[in-house]
C-alpha cells in the first residue's frame, strides 16, 4: 500500500449564531416631569433611585440643560438571566400600592423600560402571564429599547 499524505480536518468555522436568550438586559423604572425633584419621588417610592437629576441638569459640558427632571431605578443581568428575571427583580423592590402609583401617574410621566442588547441572530424572551398582569397592575407604560449588534466575529 502507498504513503498517503492526509491532511488534518480543520474545525468548523462558526458563521453566525443563531436562537438563545438575549445577551445582557435591564429593566428600569423612569420617572419623567417638567418640575420633578428627585426627593419627592424617593419619598414617594420608599426606595433611592440608581441615577435622578433636576430640570436644568447638563450631561456634558457642551450639552444643552434637561427640560424635565427625572428618577430612574435599574436593574441590569446577563444571559442566562433574562429581561423577565431583571424585570422581576425590578417590581420586587417596588411598593404595590395602586393609590402610591395612582399619585405618581397624576404627576409624573412614568414608564417600565426593557432594554435589550444582542449580538447574533433571532434572539429571544418571553414574559408569563404573572409577570405581564403585575406589569399592567401599574398601569404605566412598557417601552423597549433594542440594541443589536449584528452577527458576532467568527
Amino acid at each position: 500500500m502507498a504513503n498517503r499524505k492526509v491532511t488534518p480536518l480543520q474545525a468548523p468555522r462558526v458563521l453566525a449564531e443563531v436562537g438563545g436568550p438575549v445577551d445582557e438586559s435591564s429593566a428600569t423604572l423612569a420617572v419623567y416631569g417638567r418640575d420633578l425633584e428627585p426627593h419627592d419621588v424617593t419619598s414617594l417610592i420608599g426606595v433611592e433611585p440608581t441615577h435622578s437629576f433636576r430640570r436644568g441638569f447638563k450631561r456634558g459640558a457642551r450639552s444643552p440643560a434637561m427640560e424635565h427632571g427625572a428618577w430612574f431605578l435599574e436593574v441590569r443581568g446577563r444571559a442566562p438571566d433574562g429581561p423577565a428575571v431583571q424585570l422581576e427583580t425590578l417590581l420586587a423592590k417596588l411598593p404595590a400600592s395602586p393609590d402610591m402609583w395612582r399619585q405618581l401617574s397624576a404627576r409624573y410621566t412614568i414608564q417600565l423600560r426593557l432594554a435589550l442588547h444582542m449580538q447574533g441572530l433571532n434572539k429571544g424572551f418571553s414574559l408569563n402571564k404573572r409577570l405581564t398582569e403585575r406589569v399592567a397592575a401599574f398601569g404605566v407604560d412598557l417601552e423597549f429599547d433594542l440594541y443589536a449588534y449584528g452577527e458576532q466575529d467568527a
